[in-house]
């Protein structure tokens, strides 16, 4: 089956597109889509950074903000199939610390829960964020920064 590849979306015979990128802009017109793009990227440097300093069980509290918006912004449940990497880096990253000793599964699970955490936060925010938004965003930060 012949394909055409245009602008990160593959183009089948039959007329069907599939979408290859990973975390790529859904325009919708929710609140978490209307949320300015700076606002949106804090919440994820903020729970990124929380999700790895917290501990179990208290990092689980970290997962209900993109949760939450993950809802909202109304993606389909059809766009967590991009989240796949995610286990398959933490068995890897799971094993790896095996390594070390038996006593490191959890230290290993632990690492993959805030990874997922993290890679959903992500998805939220790219997903609802188109690329000229997040420009023009950091560039107003960057003017700021500049003063």
């Amino acid at each position: 089956m012949g394909h055409k590849k245009s602008s990160g979306i593959i183009q089948l015979r039959k007329g069907y597109d599939m979408d290859v990128a990973l975390f790529s802009y859904r325009k919708e017109n929710t609140p978490v889509h209307r949320a300015p793009a700076l606002l949106k990227l804090a919440v994820l440097c903020i729970i990124s950074a929380a999700t790895f300093a917290t501990p179990f069980p208290w990092v689980l509290l970290w997962a209900v903000p993109p949760v939450l918006s993950y809802l909202t912004a109304r993606i389909p449940f059809s766009r967590l199939k991009k989240l796949a990497f995610v286990p398959v880096i933490g068995i890897m990253v799971t094993l790896f610390r095996l390594i070390s000793g038996p006593d490191q599964l959890q230290s290993g699970l632990l690492y993959t829960l805030r990874f997922a955490i993290t890679a959903l936060s992500a998805m939220v925010m790219f997903e609802t964020t188109s690329p000229i938004q997040l420009q023009y965003g950091l560039e107003t930060l960057w003017k700021c920064i500049c003063r």
